[in-house]
């Protein structure tokens, strides 16, 4: 392996070439960029139509209760708009022309999994809960408190951690094997 023809495979990432590395980074870097300005947008609208909702609505239904709901749902939304306003800015940033060291190291920064971004997505996931909760609170009236809060996490818990392992399996295939060639091309430029 020699650093002018660095050759690596997204199987083994001792085998294929950095063109070929280059070309999926930048449609995954691309896909990346219309997903997440795809939901910020998606944010914008549902965060102040959401919050016009519970302001103005007349329905009699729509207790205080209802509306605390509603107001851990917005600040949810709030949080994950933040998330994809980082990617979005994160995405049409990147600079492919800089030295192949730099940019690989921050290729494997960017598809790193546990970043300060997943502590936001928790807090998302947490006012979500805290406003599903709610909600349901008051519509599980056959069971004493604390049941009807375990009957809301019994069904939020198991549809969350379902939806975080799909996230992890799609990261798997799709942005591992980057973030590991990257750091594998890094490795060998070192030496």
């Amino acid at each position: 392996m020699t650093r002018n023809n660095i050759q690596f495979d997204f199987n083994n990432p001792s085998n294929m070439d950095l063109n070929t590395l280059m070309n999926r980074m930048k449609a995954e870097d691309s896909r990346n960029l219309r997903i997440s300005r795809s939901f910020q947008w998606i944010y914008w609208i549902m965060i102040p139509l959401y919050s016009g909702l519970l302001i103005f609505s007349t329905d009699g239904e729509l207790n205080h209760l209802n509306r605390l709901s509603g107001l851990f749902y917005v600040l949810s939304f709030i949080v994950f708009l933040i998330i994809f306003r980082k990617n979005t800015k994160e995405f049409k940033q990147i600079d492919y022309s800089l030295p192949t060291k730099v940019m690989m190291q921050k290729a494997a920064n960017r598809y790193q999994i546990l970043t300060g971004r997943l502590l936001l997505v928790i807090l998302a996931l947490l006012l979500m809960d805290v406003g599903v909760t709610l909600k349901f609170y008051q519509e599980l009236t056959m069971e004493s408190g604390i049941i009807r809060v375990l009957w809301v996490q019994a069904i939020y818990i198991p549809v969350m951690t379902t939806a975080l392992l799909i996230g992890i399996q799609v990261w798997r295939v799709k942005q591992k094997p980057i973030r590991d060639q990257a750091l594998a091309i890094v490795k060998e430029l070192e030496q």
